[in-house]
């Protein structure tokens, strides 16, 4: 929970800042308790986020409910005394955070690179975390898992994380995707659990790399097909995995790589 408090903060600082000045500014204004919409979202999913179920960007729509506050604080420091001083402070603020802006969003372009990927080339390095570079390489990944499906008369791809899922579903169709994981998500209303004897493409992304899934909690056999890794830039981000699994046990039991 605290990691999750902390990235909120990150994100939404300068919104729970001016928000707070907001509500104090309201003292008793009937419109003061509107703060609950804000609370109430907010709290329940920072108590989720204990257990690993909550992702920081949920509580957009919490956020969306506290702006009218902070645009009122922002409102009252301009109409308050000594107005130049809020001025040059709402200034700096507003420059602060248009650079902060600008630096993310070319992080983003860059996968991080070469800040975070140092090591050039198309082979695969020791890679570190690196928090963009889930957002490169999905769609070529998907392109080569259905050829690969198809070469190998395989109706499905697999992985063990539903995050992973959700980026591989799009560039993967027609083909369905499985999680083989012991929880209840979207994916198994789109493609349902993947049958007891069954073969599937499984993919394994690096950044989040799982053991393979063998017997007794796993497949019959796997058989690593290639890697493919995901250059941007002349940077290694990541890479994937794609391997050939046959005669599914069914009884998922994911194992992040490295993890005892």
């Amino acid at each position: 929970m605290v990691q999750f408090l902390v990235v909120q903060l990150v994100a939404y600082g300068p919104l729970c800042l001016w928000g707070g000045v907001g509500w104090r500014s309201l003292r008793g204004h009937g419109l003061r308790s509107l703060w609950v919409f804000f609370a109430l979202p907010f709290a329940v999913l920072a108590v989720m986020s204990g257990g690993g179920s909550s992702l920081p960007h949920w509580t957009a729509p919490a956020w969306v409910a506290l702006a009218p506050f902070a645009g009122l604080g922002l409102a009252r420091s301009f109409d308050a005394k000594g107005t130049q001083l809020g001025r040059w402070v709402i200034g700096i603020l507003a420059s602060l955070q248009l650079a902060a802006g600008l630096v993310l969003m070319g992080l983003m372009a860059s996968g991080g690179a070469p800040w975070l990927n140092p090591a050039p080339g198309t082979s695969t390095p020791v890679e570190s975390p690196n928090p963009f570079a889930d957002l490169h390489g999905w769609s070529d990944a998907g392109t080569r898992a259905i050829a690969l499906a198809q070469s190998r008369q395989l109706g499905s791809v697999a992985v063990q994380n539903w995050t992973l899922a959700s980026r591989l579903g799009w560039y993967a169709r027609p083909l369905p995707v499985h999680v083989l994981e012991d929880r209840f998500d979207q994916f198994d209303l789109w493609a349902g659990d993947l049958p007891e004897g069954a073969s599937t493409l499984l993919v394994d992304w690096s950044q989040m790399s799982y053991e393979t899934p063998l017997a007794p909690h796993g497949f019959a056999q796997c058989t690593l097909l290639e890697t493919q890794p995901v250059v941007h830039w002349g940077h290694t981000l990541s890479s994937f995995r794609f391997y050939d699994c046959r005669q599914w046990s069914g009884t998922p039991q994911p194992r992040l790589r490295g993890e005892r």
